[in-house]
């Protein structure tokens, strides 16, 4: 009988932790302002070896960005997050959806670091709003990010996400391209926790 009661109050307080923690704010949202660029690297190069040239271009692109999060306790956590271009450069915008796993160390309770892994599907469209076309990109996708709690609710943070990085060749009978595509922002961020 003896066992049993003791089985019996471990789980009750084993349960009582996790409410606990549930009530800790456990569920968060953030809406941020970000900065960054699309860089296109380009280079063709002849059958015959002959260099045809490259050429780099760079599309700079202000975004907003927004995220769903639930820390698993206070070292984990996984995050939505969908970042959409507001304006654009020489018509071409970059919107990218993610999911990522977060694994960070609290310095204090009022400074946190993350850094952050996952998959993203990446939209970059270009052309007038009647023609577009568009190219959908998935691949890894990482960051890093620095959160400083104002209240037990709210934050604020800043972060550096690569949303799409990818190296392409191809060849035909004539010559070989190598395409190079880079996408990353700097954001800055409010959190609210729930």
């Amino acid at each position: 009988m003896k066992f049993k009661s003791t089985l019996f109050a471990a789980l009750f307080l084993s349960s009582m932790s996790n409410v606990a923690f549930a009530s800790d704010h456990n569920q968060y949202v953030t809406l941020g302002l970000g900065f960054g660029d699309v860089e296109v690297d380009a280079s063709v190069k002849g059958n015959d070896g002959e260099n045809y040239g490259s050429d780099s271009v760079t599309f700079d692109q202000t975004t907003l960005n927004g995220a769903y999060g639930y820390h698993f306790n206070k070292y984990f956590a996984v995050e939505a997050k969908l970042n959409v271009a507001v304006t654009d450069e020489d018509d071409l915008k970059a919107t990218t959806i993610g999911a990522y796993f977060k694994a960070g160390y609290p310095f204090s309770d009022v400074v946190e670091v993350y850094a952050l892994a996952g998959y993203a599907r990446t939209n970059f469209s270009v052309g007038d709003f009647e023609d577009d076309d568009y190219t959908n990109e998935n691949g890894f996708s990482y960051g890093v990010e620095m959160n400083f709690n104002i209240s037990d609710r709210w934050g604020v943070g800043v972060n550096y996400m690569s949303y799409y990085s990818d190296s392409e060749k191809y060849s035909d009978s004539f010559a070989n391209v190598k395409s190079d595509i880079d996408f990353s922002t700097v954001s800055v961020y409010a959190k609210y926790r729930f």
